[in-house]
């Protein structure tokens, strides 16, 4: 069973994901200026933003079940897959619920996103500063495929993030919303999240 920082985090991508947060400019939008201004009290920033929205959803689950942020506080995601390493987290391509996803996209950049359920040969993802449907960028749902993050394709690694804050026994101890638990107790993770969101 996950763990509570997990589903926590899990929860909090999928909070953003349900109020629809798209840009209305390169960027900039009223609920993505929100996620900036909670990663570092700026929401007034011209770079690229997905690692920010992965730090904010790690930070509120950490804040709720009472354990340190698992991830560091930076917006390049090159530096945040190192610096979670360097923190003692596990870096591979098994990927796991509630674990951080970090693929390559050359000359030092990349992507994050969040691991938040399997479906056939896919995992699903939630993401910020990602393409939508219908255009823009926001925070979307999305589908990886588990063969390329399994070989490792494009650089694809994982960030066992899922691995932090107790036992799924401390559930409810730890202060995880009820129902939540309850959804946990009778079903899989992703279909879980996709009637919660």
């Amino acid at each position: 069973m996950p763990t509570p920082f997990a589903l926590e985090f899990v929860a909090d991508a999928n909070y953003w994901f349900g109020r629809n947060c798209r840009e209305t400019t390169k960027n900039s939008g009223p609920c993505v200026d929100e996620i900036l201004h909670r990663f570092d009290g700026n929401s007034a920033s011209t770079e690229a933003w997905c690692s920010k929205f992965v730090w904010v959803c790690a930070d509120r689950a950490a804040k709720r079940v009472g354990v340190p942020n698992p991830l560091p506080q930076t917006a390049s995601t090159v530096a945040m897959k190192s610096g979670a390493a360097a923190k003692g987290l596990t870096v591979d391509t098994t990927p796991a619920f509630g674990s951080v996803f970090f693929y390559s996209r050359g000359k030092g950049l990349g992507h994050v996103g969040i691991i938040v359920g399997f479906e056939g040969k896919d995992a699903i993802t939630i993401e910020g500063n990602t393409s939508l449907t219908g255009g823009g960028e926001g925070v979307g749902r999305r589908r990886r495929s588990l063969a390329d993050i399994r070989a490792g394709k494009n650089g694809f690694r994982i960030i066992h993030t899922e691995q932090i804050g107790g036992t799924a026994q401390s559930l409810l101890v730890a202060g995880v919303n009820p129902l939540i638990a309850l959804a946990i107790a009778g079903a899989a993770g992703y279909m879980i999240y996709e009637h919660l969101s």
